[in-house]
């Protein structure tokens, strides 16, 4: 500035104007930014079968298929396990041959792990890809 020119009140001071920019905000919402994303189905505000609401979660469908494995699994061991030892038997997970499978009784476990080469052998015959089994005991 120049020192001969005598300063102005701040009210007489005018800045142009920018031009309008849109926000941020409004930057963000045109690329897509404040759309709530997609997982799956949208079940708000609807009441919706639990079941219908698991198998639509793919986490969870993967965990009901895995159950539903399970219980096969051990519906086809009725002509081969004792039925009071069926009864107690818990089916643990199935991975790359290999099965789990869990008692609250001890002995009924040994007697499980005595047959289970049997077990392997008639579950192969009825499709199921299973090489070994591992019997577990657990607390009541």
């Amino acid at each position: 500035m120049d020192p001969s020119q005598p300063k102005k009140p701040h009210s007489e001071l005018k800045t142009d104007p920018a031009p309008a920019q849109p926000s941020a905000l409004a930057q963000l919402r045109a690329l897509g930014y404040s759309k709530v994303p997609r997982s799956g189905p949208l079940l708000r505000g609807k009441s919706v079968d639990v079941l219908k609401a698991a198998q639509s979660a793919p986490g969870l469908a993967q965990l009901l298929a895995q159950a539903a494995r399970s219980r096969s699994q051990i519906e086809d061991l009725k002509g081969l396990v004792p039925a009071n030892m069926l009864n107690q038997l818990k089916s643990g997970p199935l991975e790359a041959g290999h099965w789990i499978l869990m008692l609250k009784s001890p002995a009924f476990a040994a007697k499980v792990r005595q047959m289970g080469p049997a077990i392997c052998a008639h579950l192969r015959s009825k499709g199921w890809d299973i090489q070994s089994i591992t019997v577990k005991v657990i607390q009541a």
